[in-house]
């Protein structure tokens, strides 16, 4: 499962690049979409905590902020 939060947090962070939205809210937003489409693509499924994985999706804000200014 680490893996997959891994790769939905870098498709996150592609989405808040090319959007150019940093907000907490687009923030929690590109995560839900990210899920929806890792769930639309099979990869995850009714029997993953999709609840607990925005979560510590959500813990992880900061350092996507640190990333996005570095990179800058």
């Amino acid at each position: 499962m680490e893996q997959t939060l891994s790769e939905i947090f870098e498709s996150v962070k592609a989405k808040m690049e090319e959007a150019g939205e940093y907000s907490r809210e687009a923030y929690r937003m590109f995560i839900e979409e990210a899920i929806d489409d890792f769930a639309r693509s099979g990869v995850l499924t009714d029997d993953d905590d999709i609840e607990m994985m925005e979560e510590k999706l959500m813990l992880r804000y900061r350092e996507v902020i640190q990333d996005m200014s570095e990179d800058d």
